[in-house]
């Protein structure tokens, strides 16, 4: 019951549902097979990002004097970054190249301050393979959501998924700076 608790919390946390229309927008520009590789590959590395953390995170973190209010200023600062980018010229990869967006997508999208603080509370609590089990169970829930960013680019059409680019632009943006808010209010205190 504790796996399929974590794997909610963090299904809940990495928020894929939420999340789609930032995936339209930041694949917009892409074939329908560039955007599912593209996907595809923000979801490996997204996942492989979250083992990682729960095999060695505390561990980095310590080594490096790293807190999880450092991950929450630096992934605000990026997504501020590519808010900028989506809201000025209604993309963020310039090229179209379909490796670009996994970045933003993969971390700090999927697997962003929440997720990692998410994971590592959990694996605070529960041994490392009920973590990995909750991951393994978050991430199985996650990718058919990414696969429907696809049908859901269908629906909206070019000029749909560029209204809501731009849109998305400007929300991404307020992300970031409660992010870097968060994180600096959390710093002084």
């Amino acid at each position: 019951m504790a796996v399929l608790k974590g794997a909610l919390a963090l299904w809940i946390v990495m928020d894929p549902l939420g999340n789609l229309p930032i995936f339209i927008a930041l694949t917009k520009d892409q074939t329908s097979a560039q955007r599912r590789q593209l996907l595809l590959l923000a979801w490996v590395v997204a996942l492989a990002i979250l083992v990682a953390f729960a095999f060695g995170g505390m561990w980095v973190l310590g080594v490096f004097g790293i807190r999880l209010v450092d991950f929450e200023i630096a992934g605000g600062a990026l997504l501020f970054i590519i808010a900028v980018r989506m809201v000025l010229q209604g993309h963020v990869s310039p090229g179209g190249e379909s490796s670009e967006g996994v970045v933003p997508i993969a971390c700090p999208l999927l697997v962003g301050p929440g997720a990692i603080t998410t994971t590592l509370v959990f694996l605070g609590v529960h041994k490392v393979w009920l973590t990995l089990g909750a991951i393994g169970l978050a991430f199985a829930g996650t990718l058919p959501v990414l696969l429907l960013t696809d049908l859901l680019y269908r629906l909206l059409g070019r000029t749909g998924a560029s209204v809501i680019a731009r849109i998305m632009g400007i929300i991404i943006a307020a992300l970031g700076v409660l992010y870097v808010r968060r994180g600096v209010l959390a710093v002084f205190h």
